[in-house]
């Protein structure tokens, strides 16, 4: 007999009641969760506008080093990032 038999044995439950207090368990913890990945999301959500300011001013900056030479490619890397945001923030 294991130590988590013996401490079913002294409390008095069986394999149901077992059952019944892990499922309890994770049902909480998933409505707990859910809960947690709401408010991230509206906090993200009322942050994009900032982080894709943050993105362009950032594409302009390496542009501006590199002298338009690869203007093409950082036009390309800050849309796929700004696309990548509004997916972070729940936007389509």
């Amino acid at each position: 007999m294991g130590i988590l038999d013996k401490a079913k044995e002294m409390l008095g439950m069986d394999g149901d009641d077992t059952q019944n207090a892990a499922d309890d368990a994770k049902d909480k913890a998933s409505d707990a969760g859910g809960g947690l990945t709401d408010k991230a999301k509206d906090a993200a959500g009322g942050m994009t506008d900032k982080a894709k300011a943050g993105v362009d001013k950032a594409a302009d900056a390496a542009d501006s080093a590199t002298g338009g030479k690869f203007s093409d490619k950082i036009d390309g890397g800050a849309d796929a990032a700004k696309s990548g945001i509004d997916k972070m923030g729940g936007d389509s």
